[in-house]
């Protein structure tokens, strides 16, 4: 009995050893890059975006579009997708219709904004005047606003870096140019995507906060230079230096608490 006792005792001890140690768990920042990661390569796969954002931060994400009054769910967003091809109907004597989004997606000290636009494949008709993405928001005075971004994609070409911010307000927008042109009948800035974050500051209270977000997008393939750029929430207005052929779409609002 002993011997079995002595032979059971040495058995678990080498399992013990034996065993793999346990795998940490990734940093909030390493967690931030995977997802970040993910939605400028697919920043309309809102079922493969709400997937790891709620594994990860375990909040849904909510998606508001051009033409839907409410927030959506990111089964809503994705069917919009399909619904919504890229091959839209053309508007205003030759600029097609967008796919326009804002996405909110959790983050550790507050929220990410994500504007997102894509234009027909088909279309070539980008002119070189200055196009202009942007985020309005509604948020208190104890947040701040940071880490904006952009990033612009041909048709076929892949990544252009085609955006620059143009300006901002605190807790209020931030724009971005887009110097859009077309090259071997492709368009330089097909698509893009933008990036905002609104986080608590240590001068929030411990009550939630609620924060709003709009995303626009105007485009300009004849309006000249533009001379100014009027902001309010969930709106910009620009003026040109001669009056063309111009076109602008924007999201509802959606809020979240954070």
């Amino acid at each position: 009995m002993r011997r079995i006792l002595a032979i059971t005792a040495v058995a678990l001890l080498c399992a013990l050893t034996m065993a793999p140690a346990a795998i940490a768990a990734p940093s909030d920042q390493a967690i931030k890059a995977k997802i970040d990661a993910y939605i400028v390569a697919h920043p309309m796969d809102f079922e493969g975006i709400n997937a790891l954002v709620v594994r990860y931060r375990h909040v849904p994400i909510r998606v508001a579009a051009v033409g839907v009054d409410h927030a959506m769910n990111a089964d809503e967003a994705a069917a919009l997708v399909q619904k919504r091809t890229v091959d839209s109907v053309s508007l205003l004597g030759g600029i097609p219709t967008p796919q326009i989004y804002i996405t909110s997606v959790k983050i550790s000290n507050g929220v990410q904004f994500w504007g997102t636009w894509d234009f027909p494949d088909t279309w070539a008709g980008q002119g070189s005047p200055v196009d202009i993405a942007g985020q309005t928001f509604s948020a208190p005075s104890c947040t701040r606003m940071q880490n904006g971004a952009i990033w612009t994609y041909a048709v076929r070409s892949g990544s252009t870096g085609l955006g620059s911010t143009r300006q901002t307000a605190p807790n209020a927008s931030w724009l971005w140019n887009v110097r859009d042109y077309v090259t071997g009948f492709e368009n330089q800035a097909d698509r893009g995507t933008t990036r905002v974050e609104i986080v608590r500051s240590a001068a929030c209270s411990a009550s939630l906060k609620n924060i709003g977000a709009a995303f626009d997008y105007e485009a300009n393939t004849g309006g000249g230079s533009i001379v100014s750029v009027s902001v309010s929430f969930g709106f910009f207005s620009v003026s040109y230096s001669n009056p063309g052929l111009t076109g602008h779409w924007g999201t509802a609002p959606i809020y979240v608490y954070i």
